[in-house]
């Protein structure tokens, strides 16, 4: 974990922060989430933090991606569904919210230690890491609340 660690802190301190925008919900039968717009940024985000986990653990332990990027969505979740439901009140009502789009600067990636012992995923370390500026020392908890930068 220290060697993939110093990897991507070394290679994402070279990289601009991403800013992206989150406004309107989609509503789907399995979830309702909110799109980043633009996506490409995050995407390519993904792309190089896979690259350097890639060679650090070795393409064999490495999940690939997409050939066609599109197929990754970025988003954020607001609820899942676990039973079959009509879509159409939760759409309804989200539909009579007015709210401004939010522009959000994403300045870190965590690093997760995570296993599937009770079918569920669940992380027993996890590790920010800056995007640009200097990189070095921790940063901050997950903010809570509306903000800006995550």
């Amino acid at each position: 974990m220290a060697e993939l660690t110093g990897r991507l802190r070394d290679r994402l301190v070279t990289l601009t922060p991403p800013v992206v925008a989150f406004h309107r919900p989609l509503v789907r039968p399995e979830a309702v989430y909110l799109p980043a717009d633009p996506p490409d940024p995050i995407r390519a985000l993904r792309a190089v933090v896979q690259g350097v986990v890639a060679e650090a653990l070795g393409e064999d332990r490495v999940e690939h991606l997409p050939r066609d990027a599109a197929e990754y969505r970025p988003h954020v979740s607001i609820a899942y569904s676990n039973a079959r439901q009509d879509v159409e009140p939760v759409a309804e009502a989200l539909n009579s919210v007015e709210a401004e789009p939010i522009s959000v600067v994403l300045d870190h990636v965590d690093l997760l230690r995570f296993h599937r012992d009770h079918r569920m995923y669940e992380w027993t370390e996890a590790v920010p890491l800056r995007i640009g500026e200097d990189g070095q020392g921790s940063c901050p908890p997950s903010p809570s609340g509306r903000s800006s930068r995550f």
